[in-house]
């Protein structure tokens, strides 16, 4: 009965990787290889343009001065700033999105002279440029949406081709065993499994990580079938008789009251009436380092606090959706994470090579002429 069920299911299986693997495969070893650039993207566009990595360790002399930069850039739009402060100092980066069609605008100052550095939109730099590649394909929410379930395919081919592999084997040994000697084609076979085997629950955990972010509205649904998911708070300012903006610096300082421990990681500025600051933190504990879950919006006006997102608590379901960034960039590991991330995401090249060898060498070894000599 065993050796029946085997004979059963190993074919199906080994066409489901096979097929998938030549297709999807395709993809995913285009996505494993942006990714890998992404993983230090900052750092590379650093290295490349000297002056994103200039006055390394200064910080503004206030954040309302910077904005005021930054405002003076687009003095007649009701668009908003949001600005990214780096850790340690250094050149200011901030991405300005309005109701427009526009692309995001992306403009970077010198934290001692407030000299523009560098002002580009969305997708006209390479790293952008790739990123759109790696997301959606260049095809924009058509290709969001291909691209998840792609990641859904992927998963189904990584987990036949391990349940291809663990009915092969006879025992461990069998299983476990690898060599690269003997001719060529067992050599790449074997060089294909070892791969494989190394990298499939990394890979995996990306894939899926990566259908959930591009397709929120399914993956949410799922959840919510076992956890709630807490709405987005849409705090407004109550605009005043003569009332003035308070600074961004004062906004800074209210949202550390309530997170004295956090880290400031970005912070909106709003531009119009009813409009409230969006103060984003880092608190010890949570996942992401570069975009946390902390938040607090306070009111433009009278600088009452609004509305409170703790990147610590919520429900479960919260909490899964905190965690989806962070473990499919490498993030939740830092630096680690981040370059395990790079090495990782040049395994589907090497994987979709090895495995189309396989294939031509299964197709030469099947052809008549073969057979016939």
């Amino acid at each position: 009965m065993t050796s029946f069920v085997r004979e059963r299911r190993t074919p199906f299986s080994a066409a489901i990787h096979l097929w998938l693997g030549l297709v999807a495969g395709a993809v995913l070893a285009l996505a494993g290889l942006t990714g890998s650039y992404l993983a230090f993207y900052v750092q590379i566009e650093r290295a490349l343009m000297p002056g994103l990595d200039g006055a390394r360790g200064v910080e503004p002399s206030s954040l309302e001065d910077v904005y005021r930069a930054f405002r003076r850039l687009t003095p007649e739009d009701e668009g908003s700033w949001n600005i990214e402060v780096p850790r340690n100092g250094g050149v200011l980066t901030a991405r300005y999105s309005s109701d427009t069609t526009q692309p995001l605008r992306m403009v970077s100052l010198d934290p001692r002279t407030f000299e523009v550095v560098r002002d580009v939109s969305w997708g006209s730099t390479f790293s952008t440029w790739l990123y759109e590649i790696h997301y959606a394909l260049l095809m924009g929410p058509a290709g969001e949406a291909l691209m998840g379930l792609i990641g859904l395919l992927i998963v189904v081919m990584l987990a036949a081709g391990l349940f291809r592999w663990w009915t092969l084997g006879r025992n461990a040994w069998g299983r476990f065993s690898f060599s690269l000697r003997g001719p060529p084609a067992r050599r790449n076979y074997n060089l294909h499994r070892v791969l494989g085997l190394s990298t499939a629950a990394i890979l995996i955990l990306l894939a899926a990580t990566a259908t959930a972010m591009n397709l929120p509205r399914q993956f949410d649904s799922v959840l919510e079938l076992f956890s709630p998911i807490s709405p987005p708070p849409r705090p407004t300012s109550r605009p005043a008789t003569h009332a003035a903006r308070i600074s961004v610096d004062r906004a800074v300082n209210i949202a550390y009251r309530r997170f004295p421990d956090a880290e400031l990681k970005w912070v909106q500025v709003p531009n119009t009436p009813d409009g409230a600051y969006a103060v984003r933190l880092r608190q010890p504990g949570e996942p992401g380092k570069r975009f946390p879950r902390t938040y607090v919006w306070i009111d433009q006006y009278s600088g009452h606090v609004l509305a409170v997102q703790d990147g610590l608590q919520g429900t479960l379901s919260d909490k899964i959706l905190r965690w989806l960034y962070p473990l499919h960039s490498g993030d939740v590991l830092g630096l680690p994470g981040r370059i395990l991330v790079c090495i990782i995401g040049l395994m589907p090249a090497l994987l979709y090579i090895t495995g189309f060898i396989r294939w031509r060498h299964k197709q030469r070894a099947r052809s008549p002429s073969r057979s016939a000599s």
